[in-house]
């Protein structure tokens, strides 16, 4: 094969892809969500924010000639607290772990012993972490994770980007800054609004998220949905439900600063030795 135009598996015959697993063990898993995310951002929001970092990131090995197996971002996770709103699709947490488990299980038959999860939805998080745990013990994996908002804020704290936005959100600024920057073509903010928290306990225990409630000024976690909370399905800190303040430059910023960390991380990734003893331990 001559120079490699792609490395999105889709994209690839079997035999450009049997080539390419002889010359990488690393592997980019996607997983996205469709779920509500406030009353401006769309209900794709995760899934748009997978796809785009995939897709950049595979631009940027291809112009590097860094070899990597990238897979087609999942488009549903586990959202079901949100459930209360329409167009919510969730995938139960036995299902989606199933579902991680086989895809992790035929990477690792062509050869992958490093995955980077790229999953900007939160819900996911507790599935991918139960798969990793499992290959790292049964077939000897070891895994990262990256999320282009929460490694985003982790680049903006440590001065590696530099951006007005130092905390996540769900539908806020932070989000509705992706969604200007990567698809301006759906946006519509008119109806994007932040209300004020449902307080549904009275004084004693003041609802200070979609998930925590307040006692003694110190956050409790409950099991609420994001409708018991909150009637716009969007929330965050107070200084991000300004939504006038979000921006496509911001977005923008933030989406190539995370892109370009995790392109440099593969480099160093790949020449990564994980220690013997760490492979395959059983039980």
């Amino acid at each position: 094969m001559g120079k490699r135009k792609t490395y999105l598996l889709e994209e690839l015959t079997w035999k450009e892809a049997k080539e390419l697993f002889e010359k990488t063990d690393i592997a980019i898993v996607n997983a996205g969500a469709i779920h509500p995310h406030g009353s401006g951002a769309p209900l794709g929001t995760d899934q748009i924010g997978a796809v785009e970092v995939a897709e950049r990131i595979n631009q940027k090995c291809v112009e590097r000639r860094i070899d990597v197996v990238i897979l087609p971002s999942i488009p549903f996770g586990y959202n079901y607290y949100h459930g209360d709103f329409e167009g919510n699709i969730n995938i139960d947490q036995a299902t989606l772990t199933m579902f991680y488990w086989n895809v992790v299980k035929w990477l690792h038959k062509w050869g992958i012993r490093k995955l980077i999860w790229n999953s900007p939805h939160g819900g996911n998080t507790p599935c991918i972490k139960e798969v990793m745990d499992r290959a790292r013990t049964e077939l000897g994996m070891f895994g990262v994770r990256f999320a282009w908002d929460s490694t985003g804020i982790a680049l903006t704290l440590a001065g590696i980007i530099d951006t007005p936005i130092r905390g996540g959100d769900e539908g806020l600024i932070l989000e509705m800054s992706l969604v200007k920057a990567v698809r301006p073509d759906i946006v519509d903010f008119s109806d994007a609004a932040f209300k004020e928290y449902e307080q549904l306990f009275g004084d004693l225990f003041p609802v200070v998220d979609a998930h925590n409630i307040e006692f003694k000024k110190a956050k409790v976690y409950t099991f609420m949905g994001t409708r018991d909370v909150t009637s716009t399905g969007g929330y965050g800190a107070p200084e991000q439900r300004d939504y006038l303040k979000a921006s496509a430059e911001s977005g923008k910023i933030i989406v190539d600063g995370v892109v370009n960390y995790i392109v440099d991380f593969i480099v160093e990734f790949k020449k990564l030795k994980i220690p013997s003893e760490y492979y395959s331990i059983g039980f």
